[in-house]
């Protein structure tokens, strides 16, 4: 993903201290578990917004990324912390990951605070 190579340090997201972990569960077994910032998008859904937010139908690896933070930061304002929850529409329809009906999903913050 192009846009984690300009990430230079973790920031504090104004929601909280430390980065955002996503922890993936079939009823009460964690199947998959990532950071937020390293959730994979549908290469559909980041063209689709490159040409709304820039009119860019062939985003650059500048528009790309911009483009990928701000859903990211979609995503993450949907996503209620420290509580289990069924996959919001949004994280279901743009990750690009095999999200199956009947997944629920954790966020939590790690590292500082």
């Amino acid at each position: 993903m192009p846009f984690s190579l300009f990430r230079r340090e973790k920031k504090d997201s104004p929601h909280g201290k430390g980065e955002l972990r996503l922890q993936f569960y079939r009823g009460e077994q964690e199947v998959f578990q990532c950071c937020l910032l390293d959730l994979p998008l549908k290469e559909s859904v980041i063209l689709e917004h490159s040409l709304r937010f820039f009119n860019d139908p062939a985003p650059c690896y500048i528009h790309r990324g911009a483009v990928q933070v701000r859903l990211l930061g979609e995503l993450e304002e949907e996503l209620a912390e420290n509580e289990k929850q069924p996959l919001p529409p949004k994280l279901r329809s743009w990750a690009d990951l095999p999200l199956e009906e009947g997944l629920s999903v954790l966020a939590r913050r790690e590292g500082k605070g």
